[in-house]
């Protein structure tokens, strides 16, 4: 934040904490609140298929953006797998969902060989492993989620003259344009 950040965007989740509005949780709502203008964005996690109340911490914070994933098909949906609200103080999450199955994305050399299914016919340098793999989860749908956010804030920037955007107004502009 002292360097000029305002953006986090995160993709891992106490995954033990379902629903627990936890010391994560609350440490990132402080420094929310101290920090009017700074968005944090976090996976809701992928306890789902266990039920209500496993949206992961620290998702579960009151000023974050929780994010769920969608499922790919025709007729989309919140992903079975993808946490699951609400809290187990009543509070509504995941805020919003965004897709998060079967998405495309590249992969290291020497990652995660055994993870996720070829999704190109790119490879690297060694010819055999895939520069892409698909994976589905709610850390895959978190940067779309927060690249909506960088948009967002970008243009009311740079379009409306708001000189520095507070993180509940981009909040509220996501959730509102969510279909």
């Amino acid at each position: 934040y002292t360097n000029g950040a305002r953006f986090q965007s995160t993709s891992w989740v106490s995954e033990d904490a379902g629903g627990q509005y936890n010391a994560d949780s609350q440490s990132a709502d402080k420094f929310l609140w101290e920090n009017r203008d700074f968005i944090a964005i976090y996976s809701a996690g992928n306890n789902g298929t266990s039920g209500s109340n496993t949206v992961a911490a620290p998702s579960t914070a009151k000023n974050v953006i929780s994010v769920g994933a969608s499922t790919d098909s025709l007729q989309p949906s919140v992903a079975l797998f993808s946490g699951q609200g609400p809290t187990f103080d009543g509070r509504i999450k995941p805020d919003i969902v965004a897709p998060g199955e079967n998405i495309c994305s590249s992969r290291a050399e020497e990652a995660m060989t055994s993870l996720g299914s070829d999704c190109t016919a790119a490879f690297h340098s060694d010819g055999t492993t895939p520069l892409h793999t698909s994976l589905s989860g709610a850390s895959q749908a978190t940067p779309v989620v927060s690249g909506a956010a960088v948009l967002t804030r970008q243009f009311l920037r740079e379009e409306l003259g708001v000189s520095s955007p507070a993180s509940d107004l981009i909040k509220a502009i996501l959730i509102h344009g969510a279909e």
